[in-house]
C-alpha cells in the first residue's frame, strides 16, 4: 500500500500515523505525489493543505492522479487553519468521488480511536469496499470498488423481486461502511445487498474464491454433523427419523454436497441433543461427543 504523509506538517504526527498504518500490514511510504505509481494509494495530510491541493486553480498533480487510480484521502483537523478549510471540503470530496475522511488527529486521549480511523482509511481502498453505486436509465447499476474495479450489473439479475417489496432503483447507493448496496422501497425501508454479491458479478477470480470458500464451509459443517452422529452411534436413518430430515438430504449434507438451511441445522442439532453453536464449532469446546451430566 502506497502511503503519502508529506502533507502532515507535524513530524510527531507523521511518525505516529506511520506506526498505525504499519500495524495493519506492509506500507510503502512515498515522499511526493509525483512518485505515486498507478496502484491503490492513501494520502493523509492537514486538511488545509489537502484543500489547497484540490482547489480549482491548483496545478497540483494529485487531483489528476485521484481520477486515474484508487485513492483515499484523509484530512486531519489539527489547527485553526484546518478548521477554516472545512468550507472547502466539498470540492475535495467531489474530485475523490466521496473517498474523503476527516478526523481530529492526533488525540492523545483516544489512541484506540485514532487506530480505528486508520483502519477505516485503509478499508476504503480495499477490494471489498464499495465506493459508489448508481442506477442508470438502461436498468443497469454502475458500481465501483476500493481497488478501482468498475463495471455495470443488470439490476434485474439481482432478483430482488423475491423479497416481495416494491423497490426504488433510483435510490441505489453505496452504504456508508462500503460493505453493501442500499436500495429503498416505497415505504422507506432499506434493503441491503452484500457487496460480495456485486463483486462476484464483475470479478471471476473473486467469484471462484467465494465458491471455494463456500465449498470448504459445506465440507466442514458436513464432517461435524457426521462426526456428532457417529459419536452417538446413530445411523443416518435414525437421525432422519428423529430430526424429520430426509436421509438422502443428511447424506448430501455430510458429504459436503449441500448447504443446510438454518432451520435444517437447528433440527439436526436438536436431534443430536447438542447446542447449535457447538455443532458448528463456534465455542471453545470442539468436542462433538455427548456431554455427561
Amino acid at each position: 500500500m502506497q502511503l503519502l504523509l508529506s502533507d502532515v506538517s507535524s513530524v510527531t504526527a507523521r511518525k505516529r500515523l506511520l506506526d498505525y498504518f504499519a500495524g495493519y500490514g506492509p506500507v510503502e511510504p512515498v515522499q511526493s505525489a509525483a512518485r505515486l505509481r498507478r496502484q491503490p494509494a492513501v494520502v493523509v495530510g492537514d486538511l488545509h493543505r489537502i484543500a489547497e491541493r484540490f482547489s480549482p486553480e491548483s496545478s497540483d498533480p494529485l487531483p489528476r492522479l485521484a481520477r486515474r487510480q484508487p485513492m483515499v484521502v484523509a484530512g486531519l483537523l489539527r489547527t485553526e487553519k484546518d478548521r477554516r478549510a472545512i468550507s472547502r471540503v466539498h470540492q475535495v470530496a467531489r474530485c475523490l468521488d466521496g473517498r474523503l475522511l476527516i478526523k481530529p488527529f492526533p488525540d492523545p486521549r483516544s489512541p484506540d480511536e485514532d487506530r480505528e480511523f486508520v483502519g477505516r482509511v485503509l478499508n476504503c481502498v480495499s477490494p471489498h469496499f464499495l465506493t459508489s453505486a448508481r442506477y442508470m436509465p438502461d436498468g443497469t447499476l454502475v458500481v465501483k470498488f476500493g481497488d478501482g474495479l468498475t463495471g455495470q450489473i443488470a439490476f434485474s439479475t439481482l432478483r430482488l423481486e423475491r423479497l416481495g417489496r416494491r423497490l426504488l432503483p433510483d435510490t441505489a447507493r453505496a452504504s456508508g461502511e462500503g460493505d453493501s448496496l442500499q436500495i429503498d422501497d416505497e415505504t422507506g425501508y432499506t434493503v441491503d445487498v452484500d457487496c460480495e454479491v456485486l463483486r462476484s458479478r464483475l470479478d471471476q477470480g473473486h467469484a471462484d474464491q467465494i465458491r471455494q470458500q463456500a465449498a470448504e464451509v459445506r465440507s466442514e459443517v458436513g464432517k461435524r454433523i457426521g462426526s456428532a452422529r457417529r459419536s452417538r452411534k446413530m445411523t443416518q436413518l435414525a437421525l432422519s427419523r428423529k430430526s424429520g430430515i430426509a436421509q438422502e438430504m443428511i447424506s448430501r449434507i455430510e458429504n459436503g454436497r449441500q448447504s443446510p438451511r438454518a432451520d435444517t441445522l437447528l433440527k439436526l442439532a436438536r436431534a443430536l441433543d447438542m447446542p447449535l453453536d457447538r455443532l458448528l464449532g463456534d465455542t471453545n469446546s470442539d468436542s462433538l461427543a455427548p456431554q455427561s451430566d
